[in-house]
Order: C-alpha cells, then sequence, then structure tokens
C-alpha cells in the first residue's frame, strides 16, 4: 500500500490532464468541426464570386435582357383570353397527360389596371407523373398562369386525388 501511496501524485497528475484532454476534445472538437464547415461554405462562396466576377456582364446586357423578359411576360399577360378558351385549353392539356377532369370551373372575371384574371377550378384523378405533366403543361401554355394552390391526397390505388386553384391573366378586350 506504501509504494502506491507514494505514486499518488503522479496519479492524480495523470487524472487531471486525461480529465483536461477529454474537456478540450469534448468542447474544442465540435466547435472546431463547426467552424471548419463555415470556412468551406465561405470558400464556396468566395470561389462563386470570383467566378460570377470574370465574367464580362455588363450591367447594361442584364438590363436589357431584364426588359426583353418584362416584355415577354407583359405580352403574355395582355393576351385576351376567354373563360371557353381556358375551360378547352384545361380539358385538352388534362387529356393528353391521362388526367381525369372531375370537376372543371373558372368564376366571374376580376377586373383592373387593363387586365383581367379568371380564377380558375377543379377537381382532378390521376398518377402522380401524369398529373405533374398534367400541371407542366399549363404552365407551359400560352397563357399567363398563377397555380394558387395545389391539395393533393392518395387514394390507395396508385393514383392521387387534386384540387388545384389556378388564375389565368389576360388583356382587357
Amino acid at each position: 500500500m506504501n509504494k502506491l501511496y507514494r505514486y499518488k501524485y503522479v496519479f492524480l497528475t495523470v487524472l487531471v490532464i486525461a480529465a483536461t484532454l477529454f474537456a478540450i476534445l469534448g468542447i474544442c472538437v465540435p466547435y472546431i468541426m463547426e467552424e471548419s464547415s463555415n470556412f468551406q461554405k465561405l470558400k464556396g462562396q468566395r470561389q462563386l464570386y470570383e467566378l460570377a466576377s470574370k465574367q464580362e456582364i455588363s450591367a447594361d446586357s442584364l438590363l436589357n435582357e431584364y426588359r426583353d423578359i418584362s416584355g415577354k411576360i407583359n405580352s403574355l399577360v395582355r393576351t385576351s383570353v376567354t373563360s371557353s378558351e381556358i375551360l378547352m385549353m384545361i380539358h385538352g392539356k388534362a387529356a393528353e397527360n391521362n388526367v381525369n377532369m372531375i370537376d372543371l370551373t373558372t368564376q366571374e372575371s376580376l377586373k383592373g389596371d387593363g387586365r383581367i384574371e379568371y380564377p380558375v377550378s377543379f377537381k382532378a384523378v390521376s398518377d402522380y407523373t401524369d398529373f405533374l405533366r398534367f400541371i407542366e403543361a399549363l404552365e407551359n401554355e400560352a397563357f399567363c398562369i398563377s397555380v394558387n394552390s395545389i391539395d393533393m391526397s392518395g387514394n390507395g390505388s396508385g393514383k392521387v386525388s387534386a384540387a388545384v386553384k389556378l388564375a389565368v391573366l389576360g388583356g382587357e378586350q
């Protein structure tokens, strides 16, 4: 027992060093890992910034592109449409994409600012991929369409039921 008592300071020193290392590793390593992750993100952002700054795109050319895109959007919004054209277009796209329309209605047009907005709502049943293609086809149509909401639910047979509310924008006639 006396031999162990002689080494008590050595044991205490080793114990203190081990506790200190454990505390350092327990506190500092997670902090270092987090800071390393932040550094990598900043490094990636810096590389993107350098890449963007090397491109020789003038502000005027960007402004011209913005004007072109805005003009195209305005030409679509200014297109005159009727509720019957809208209903026929939606019904046609549904048939092309194997979407079974249950209910398709349009409401009274809302006017304002030289524009007309036709609220449209419908319920449909189809496969998910067919429904997705159908919505993409509507968005790629010549009309300016704003999808307000899509409520979907599965019916257990691999099909989805969807209730959609959208608006078709047009110009006053």
